[in-house]
């Protein structure tokens, strides 16, 4: 990874993790963590960002007089400014964040993965050593959209839609998890994954 996330290029390298709405980046980042690989979450510190008390809180009321996020999630999907404005409240936050808990990790890690769902979207994917996508079949993503978020079938799709194709993602992908079978097979991809970053100089 380079300088401008706050780590060095030698060790330990840092391999971004991303996958489109609820294709299972975060059960995989789950299975990454209880290898021992310490995982930073960029959506949980957004998310900590804009919660009371938070950072972000302010500068979001005042731009949108808004602070729910249903609410804001709606602004920004009907209003790609609007997008670009969250995004430059977020971002800058978000990395200052990143790089202070890169440089407390040192090289106590065999390597660090950083976990978004936009790193392609932001261009962000170029800094990192490598690449993790994680994909599953769209009536599964659409199922758990459904269950997880309470969202209705139609608006479901309509999201799922408003998203970078998942072929997209794979070409830029250097390491390829496919979530579209059994939690055993996650987690024997996720294993053998492991075993393979670990034996990289």
């Amino acid at each position: 990874m380079n300088d401008q996330a706050g780590v060095s290029d030698s060790k330990p390298k840092v391999y971004g993790l991303t996958g489109g709405i609820a294709s299972g980046k975060s059960s995989v980042a789950a299975l990454f963590r209880e290898l021992g690989i310490p995982i930073l979450d960029a959506d949980h510190i957004a998310r900590d960002l804009r919660a009371p008390g938070g950072e972000a809180r302010p500068l979001i009321e005042a731009r949108f007089k808004a602070s729910d996020p249903k609410v804001l999630r709606e602004i920004i999907f009907n209003d790609p400014e609007a997008k670009h404005d969250l995004e430059k409240i977020l971002h800058p936050l978000i990395q200052a964040r990143s790089e202070a808990w890169f440089k407390a990790q040192g090289d106590r890690a065999p390597y660090l993965i950083y976990e978004a769902a936009l790193l392609i979207e932001t261009g962000r994917h170029l800094e990192f050593d490598g690449l993790i996508v994680v994909v599953s079949d769209e009536e599964n993503q659409i199922r758990r959209m459904m269950l997880r978020d309470s969202l209705d079938e139609p608006l479901s799709r309509q999201i799922l839609g408003s998203q970078l194709p998942v072929s997209e993602k794979i070409k830029l992908a250097t390491h390829l998890i496919t979530n579209h079978g059994s939690i055993d097979d996650l987690k024997n991809q996720v294993k053998s994954l492991d075993t393979y970053l670990r034996t990289l100089p």
